[in-house]
């Protein structure tokens, strides 16, 4: 089946029509940007990949850091991010 250049565009408009029509775009967008961490700081520590290195030893660690304070927990999450591997060493 051959198609002329204007029966091309005009399959073109009409795709592009019911696209944006349904909010394609959109939900591309949305599924594509990062969704924002809710989970308490504590457990964004206890999940790092860091502290699964650990082994056995993070239970008892994680259970002595939830009794920090959340200022302490912060700065503890941020060098878990900062240094990559810095646990393991």
């Amino acid at each position: 089946m051959k198609l002329t250049k204007k029966q091309l565009m005009q399959i073109i408009e009409n795709v592009a029509h019911e696209v944006a029509k349904e909010g394609f775009f959109d939900k591309i967008k949305k599924a594509v940007t990062p969704k924002e961490d809710t989970r308490p700081t504590i457990q964004k520590i206890a999940d790092h990949n860091d502290m699964y290195k650990l082994g056995p030893a993070r239970k008892p660690i994680v259970m002595a850091l939830a009794k920090l304070p959340e200022e302490e927990l912060q700065e503890i999450l941020t060098l878990l991010n900062s240094v990559p591997g810095a646990l393991a060493r």
